[in-house]
């Protein structure tokens, strides 16, 4: 499974720099600033708990384990899966398809292999207005395989090590790093002997225009 914690204090950290008779310089980062309100006390913005948060832990060295991926299981033609929707549509030729009509709260272990059977097949497949918490969307993820336990930010809540934030707001300028050939398309955590397999994306608030996430078949 995921690695195990091996310090369980969780402690608010910034980017520090060499320290100065005793006390640890913090950077600023322009392309994220937290605000005053970053400590989880955001007045009434709904999911201040979900927001970045960059606690002190450590994990354990990640060691290889044997996986099966559960597409293996799964009926060729998917009937239990694609049965239960109420509109199957396919984005484009080669990628991307849209389930409609699903509860993916509800699925059953034959709809769960049926699910991963095609992500391997569309690479990516869309549900809308789904109630799944954060917490149930985990529980579903790990039917795929252990989970990975980011170094990047992750929600201030405990127990959600392995959920990875993507957040911003008007503190943060945009990153033109990240629209470079390099990193503008890439695939999520490559760099592990054992990368994932499947990412699971929920979008839980978004602005009207922009911010806009693109796939493609490599």
């Amino acid at each position: 499974m995921a690695p195990v914690a091996t310090n369980d204090t969780v402690q608010d950290q910034v980017s520090t720099g060499p320290v100065k008779n005793g006390a640890a310089v913090k950077l600023f980062n322009p392309f994220y600033s937290p605000t005053n309100g970053s400590d989880g006390n955001d007045g009434d913005y709904k999911y201040a708990k979900y927001k970045p948060f960059w606690p002190e832990v450590k994990w354990e060295p990640l060691k290889e384990f044997s996986v099966t991926d559960s597409a293996h299981s799964a009926d060729p033609e998917k009937k239990s899966l694609l049965s239960a929707a109420s509109s199957v549509t396919h984005i484009t030729p080669a990628i991307g398809t849209e389930l409609l009509g699903i509860d993916l709260r509800q699925l059953s272990k034959s709809q769960k292999d049926e699910l991963a059977l095609l992500i391997a097949e569309r690479g990516v497949v869309f549900f809308r207005d789904q109630e799944i918490s954060i917490h149930e969307q985990l529980e579903l993820a790990r039917h795929f395989g252990p989970l990975h336990k980011p170094t990047t930010p992750i929600p201030r809540e405990p127990g959600l090590e392995e959920v990875h934030v993507v957040y911003t707001d008007g503190t943060r300028r945009p990153d033109t790093a990240a629209f470079s050939k390099i990193d503008l398309w890439h695939s999520d955590v490559s760099y592990e002997l054992q990368p994932p397999s499947t990412t699971s994306l929920k979008v839980i608030t978004s602005p009207p225009y922009g911010g806009d996430t693109l796939w493609s078949s490599g």
